[in-house]
């Protein structure tokens, strides 16, 4: 007596797909693997030439020094002076700050952990919201845009 309407089981139907997705998976996890001991081995091998060239510190602001001095170029070619003065003063009280991490870094030799210290409630408020704020401004940045604008023609007319 034959079988009529003879249905496969739903594991079995389902078996390929399970199939194709665990090789993709597999692939996917080899590959970040090799991807992740390569950058562990080049991240080692840059931290090791760093420790035996300490000279090449003094390169560091560099980076930032020439794209900071092509950002001053081109606001004082627009006639922003007043921006590119603001923007050279803070420069120059960021350098302390920077120069200091550096030598704190490289050149010092800490004998005691930093620890944390007890926040007050104040600082802690103020804290929450401008990271609330920062938060909603990175995922509406139409927020922030609209309301600069609204302010510029306040000021302007």
């Amino acid at each position: 007596m034959p079988m009529k309407n003879f249905q496969l089981p739903e594991q079995i139907i389902i078996l390929p797909e399970l199939i194709k997705w665990f090789l993709i998976a597999s692939a996917v996890g080899i590959l970040s693997g090799i991807g992740s001991g390569i950058l562990l081995s080049s991240l080692e091998w840059a931290t090791n030439w760093r420790q035996a060239h300490l000279w090449i510190i003094a390169f560091l602001p560099l980076a930032g020094f020439f794209s900071k001095m092509f950002l001053f170029f081109s606001a004082i070619s627009q006639s922003a002076y007043f921006l590119s003065v603001i923007g050279i003063l803070t420069s120059v009280v960021s350098c302390f700050y920077y120069i200091r991490i550096v030598q704190v870094t490289y050149f010092e030799q800490q004998s005691t952990w930093i620890t944390l210290k007890k926040v007050s409630k104040e600082i802690s408020v103020l804290t929450s919201i401008v990271t609330l704020m920062l938060i909603v401004f990175f995922i509406h940045p139409n927020l922030l845009i609209i309301s600069i604008h609204n302010s510029i023609l306040d000021l302007c007319i």
